[in-house]
């Protein structure tokens, strides 16, 4: 006897238009909260080497939030394929600058929590590496598997 299959959920577009403003929005506050005095000084484990990845940290979030906004305007698998490897590049850069500069201060007795820093700094270069292969990945599938224009198609 047939089992029926159970429905996936799909998302709307309007979901998805809705988390790419929500992911904008979050993106603008932290650049605010970054930005604005105190600003990143105000966290209390961040030594002042931090200063060195403000406008690096800066670029990143503003063209994450930038990427959202267009993401919520066209909702294009096509644009956001293209656009995540440039912005994925710009995450991995960042990451590994976080890595070398390595701007957390835990204090004297902070040693396992320096280390734990360290740990998932690493983490973060490691998970930011595999996501741009991953895009890669996606845009170049996108590329191959896509139908060809109405205007590139042939009538025989």
């Amino acid at each position: 006897m047939d089992q029926p299959q159970p429905q996936r959920l799909r998302t709307g577009g309007g979901g998805r238009r809705a988390g790419y403003v929500i992911a904008a929005v979050i993106n603008l506050v932290l650049w605010f909260l970054a930005n604005v005095d105190p600003g990143w000084q105000a966290v209390w484990f961040l030594s002042p080497s931090a200063a060195q990845l403000l406008a690096l940290f800066n670029l990143v979030i503003l063209t994450q939030a930038a990427a959202n906004v267009l993401y919520a305007i066209f909702d294009s698998t096509g644009l956001k394929r293209f656009l995540e490897v440039p912005l994925t590049v710009l995450s991995l850069w960042l990451a590994v600058r976080v890595l070398v500069v390595f701007p957390f201060d835990f204090g004297p007795d902070g040693g396992i929590w320096s280390q734990i820093a360290l740990v998932m700094a690493f983490i973060g270069v490691l998970g930011t590496a595999i996501a741009l292969i991953v895009n890669i990945a996606l845009l170049v599938k996108w590329v191959v598997m896509r139908e060809p224009a109405a205007s590139d198609r042939r009538e025989p």
